[in-house]
């Protein structure tokens, strides 16, 4: 924690009842960092778009790499702000896992932009194309619903001995701790996903693929 985070993560710990209220926590925080109106903001934006729901989801690591290009987005704030934002809020709920979680996948990537499969890329739910990484999505929310052409690209020799586990695993399904059976997805795939449902993209074997792509063909 940063000197702010320390002075206001102690401050609303003391004045728990300002949590419920807006214009009482936004009066703490003026007490806590007067004149700071940056922190004090950004503090308030996560607070005003209710973050605090997002510490009851299943899997809070995952939405609270959601919530935060919904920040950029929503109040045109950078990254890091953002990520500032939504990690001081997870000391304040004593999530300090989820804290440590974030600012390691921070480190040296981008949670708004990438390149490479494995990285943080946030997908918007309306485009029709793009790139897919190794991790969870939720349909509807953060991957597109509909019927969906994956296309897999690795980076191996045709007389590779292992050619056989090439492969990701596509796992979906209701429930994200329920993700057992998965698809085998080669070189071209299609899948089906309804609005809600989780579907989580993992690595076969010790093989990270080169490319990962969708393409919407279908509602």
């Amino acid at each position: 924690m940063d000197d702010v985070q320390k002075k206001v993560v102690a401050a609303l710990k003391v004045n728990k009842d300002c949590l419920t209220d807006h214009s009482r926590l936004k009066s703490v925080l003026t007490d806590v960092i007067p004149g700071d109106r940056i922190h004090t903001n950004l503090i308030m934006n996560a607070y005003d778009d209710q973050i605090f729901k997002r510490f009851f989801e299943p899997d809070i690591t995952l939405a609270m790499l959601q919530f935060i290009p919904s920040l950029v987005s929503g109040y045109g704030i950078s990254e890091e702000n953002a990520l500032w934002s939504v990690v001081t809020w997870c000391y304040v709920f004593s999530k300090i896992d989820v804290a440590e979680a974030l600012l390691n996948f921070k480190t040296g990537k981008s949670i708004s932009t990438s390149t490479q499969a494995g990285s943080l890329t946030m997908i918007d739910p309306n485009n029709e194309t793009g790139e897919i990484e190794l991790k969870m999505y939720k349909a509807g929310v953060d991957f597109p619903v509909g019927t969906l052409r994956v296309t897999v690209v690795f980076d191996y020799n045709e007389d590779d001995e292992d050619h056989d586990r090439y492969y990701v695993r596509c796992h979906i399904g209701k429930k994200p701790t329920k993700l057992e059976d998965y698809i085998e997805l080669r070189s071209q795939t299609y899948i089906e996903l309804e609005k809600g449902e989780y579907v989580e993209f993992s690595k076969a074997w010790d093989y990270v693929p080169k490319r990962i792509t969708y393409e919407l063909v279908g509602d």
